[in-house]
């Protein structure tokens, strides 16, 4: 096949956010992939972990390197957070990524603040330009990124792959929620420190999974719930703000059309791509 791309290694996302839903996304990319080599920080994508003992790797190396990975999640996201000792907006993210990563952009969400700050067109645009066509994760981004002259398209969440794996079904009633409810077994998407390794914080979010696919029901308002629970086929009801700009087009979407579209794409990518037969 022409245009075949020699690489040396696939990396996924890691995360030191609050939010292990993060993580749940990563999960849902890597099931795509024949091999998970690298973690590479999400916020500074300088830091490349190897994923068998997760150490750093250093950068004259990764400057001979091309790692091709699933770009999938939330960027640019801005709150009142500290960001590695400085407040967590646009400005102190490092982006564009390397030269090394090579970029799916499938189920990207962009958040809102972003496309009104300058940032946009300094540093993300000129990248988006370079990995057209755009998979936006909901029709949001999508509309933002059409009246901005990128090409893009609706893939959907990778979350809609995920496969109920189960042996055997519980009789919890499980709420993941913000706030617990009566009487159901409460799972908590935010985690209370950053301090957690990368090969924990993954563990958190595979439990998490495990507990929902066995629930009997599930109640939530956090979309990395309701819709890998809508993919396994659980009994779920989406409690939280359909309007809010991260679900549209989700929680209600043609997910079937969404998981054929994303399945293609990504097929389609990883037949351009080849491991070197000798690693760096």
């Amino acid at each position: 096949m022409d245009n075949i791309t020699e690489h040396d290694g696939f990396g996924a996302f890691c995360y030191n956010t609050l939010n292990i839903g993060d993580e749940i996304q990563t999960l849902a990319a890597m099931n795509f992939l024949p091999s998970i080599d690298y973690f590479v920080l999400r916020d500074d994508m300088t830091k490349v972990y190897n994923a068998n003992d997760l150490t750093l790797i250093p950068e004259e190396k990764l400057q001979k390197m091309k790692i091709p990975m699933i770009f999938n999640g939330w960027f640019m996201q801005t709150c009142n957070e500290v960001f590695n000792g400085k407040i967590y907006d646009p400005k102190n993210i490092i982006f564009p990524p390397p030269s090394y990563i090579l970029p799916l952009c499938i189920s990207m969400h962009m958040t809102p603040r972003l496309f009104k700050n300058d940032i946009f067109y300094e540093k993300f645009f000129p990248f988006l330009k370079s990995n057209e066509p755009i998979g936006c994760r909901d029709t949001y981004t999508y509309e933002q990124l059409k009246l901005r002259n990128v090409s893009a398209y609706v893939s959907g969440c990778l979350t809609l792959h995920f496969k109920n794996e189960s042996t055997h079904k519980t009789n919890k009633k499980i709420c993941a929620t913000i706030e617990p409810i009566a009487n159901m077994t409460h799972c908590n998407h935010i985690i209370e420190m950053r301090d957690f390794g990368i090969n924990e914080r993954f563990k958190i979010a595979r439990n998490l999974l495990n507990e929902y696919m066995a629930a009997d029901t599930v109640i939530t308002d956090r979309l990395h719930c309701y819709l890998p629970c809508k993919s396994m086929g659980v009994d779920v009801t989406f409690v939280g703000n359909k309007n809010d700009v991260r679900m549209r087009g989700l929680i209600d979407g043609p997910h079937d059309i969404f998981r054929q579209i994303s399945l293609n794409k990504i097929n389609e990518w990883l037949k351009t791509l080849k491991k070197r037969e000798t690693p760096l």
